[in-house]
């Protein structure tokens, strides 16, 4: 999977991706990796079933791997 800028494409709305966040604040800029999703252009954090709007600027994303198969 590859990283898929904002500017180039978004993801569905209420489809939960890994997100990589600039932290405005910070004059190192670096990027912070996140689970998150987005409602009508407002990005939301999924942190410990605790749904809050991300602060920063989400600048790439790409869709989360599928789940782990059970053992047989």
């Amino acid at each position: 999977m590859e990283w898929i800028r904002i500017k180039d494409s978004k993801p569905l709305n209420d489809q939960k991706v890994l997100a990589a966040i600039s932290d405005p604040q910070s004059k190192l800029k670096k990027h912070s990796l996140l689970i998150a999703y987005h409602i009508n252009e407002t990005w939301y954090d999924c942190y410990d079933y605790d749904i809050r709007q991300v602060y920063g600027k989400i600048t790439h994303w790409m869709p989360l791997p599928d789940k782990p198969k059970e053992p047989e």
